[in-house]
């Protein structure tokens, strides 16, 4: 990155940790430090992301060196919805609910001046109430483990449904990209009648639309059509198409 020889990181999260994974391994002679609330939680001057030690500086508010040439702000703004993969147990689907939900449902950390409530939650039990209601947390059901226990999973307090990743699934049967089996459908049926019983929403994950045709027909009611980046792909592959149609 040339000019810019000081980058600051604020929000250690995913997208932060991808950032600073990217900039320390191809700006090897830009200095990165991030923003934490408080650096004791970390390691002094390195970070382990992915299982790569990145020789980065940690710094609270109050100790930093001053200007630098980018600031990268990646900190929570919130999600409405999680999708909790490889779920497999009701300890697994307890645990979702503990951690996602505000007491009594759960014990997610209160702090709500915060870019999740805009800066203005109102009276704090009327938030909490309003963010559990709001927030959905959906098991994904990817192992032939996770499918026989899915009854279970489903009648969980807090879990609104079941998705299926089929890929991960096939694969688990020993049969990686081959949905059109006799498994893959039965497995299907069983998520399916696993959710109905609580009441509660089915789904999958696939690209395949008429495999997704399949998955409506026999009773599934949420579905995920392709990945973001297949559905950027497809837009591009259309635009052009459109574009040079005469």
């Amino acid at each position: 990155m040339e000019g810019i020889n000081s980058v600051a990181i604020l929000g250690l999260g995913s997208v932060g940790a991808v950032y600073t994974q990217l900039i320390v391994k191809n700006c090897p002679e830009t200095k990165v430090f991030a923003i934490v609330a408080d650096d004791e939680k970390y390691r002094t001057n390195s970070m382990t992301i992915n299982n790569e030690i990145l020789p980065i500086e940690l710094k609270t508010p109050d100790k930093s060196d001053g200007p630098v040439d980018l600031m990268i702000i990646a900190v929570l703004i919130g999600a409405d919805g999680i999708l909790a993969p490889m779920t497999e147990t009701v300890e697994a689907a307890q645990k979702l609910i503990e951690l996602g939900k505000y007491a009594p449902l759960g014990s997610r950390g209160i702090s709500l001046m915060r870019p999740h409530s805009e800066y203005n939650p109102g009276e704090i039990n009327s938030y909490m109430d309003k963010a559990n209601r709001r927030t959905l947390f959906f098991a994904q059901i990817e192992t032939d483990i996770g499918v026989q226990n899915a009854e279970k999973i489903a009648a969980v307090e807090g879990i609104d449904g079941l998705l299926m990743g089929p890929n991960d699934l096939a694969a688990d049967y020993g049969l990686p990209g081959v949905f059109d089996n006799p498994k893959m459908e039965s497995a299907i049926q069983k998520v399916i009648k696993a959710a109905e019983k609580s009441n509660k929403p089915s789904g999958i994950i696939s690209s395949k639309i008429d495999f997704l045709r399949k998955c409506k027909a026999m009773g599934m009611t949420i579905f995920s059509c392709n990945s973001e980046v297949g559905l950027l792909y497809q837009g591009a592959k259309r635009a052009k198409y459109e574009f040079f149609a005469d």
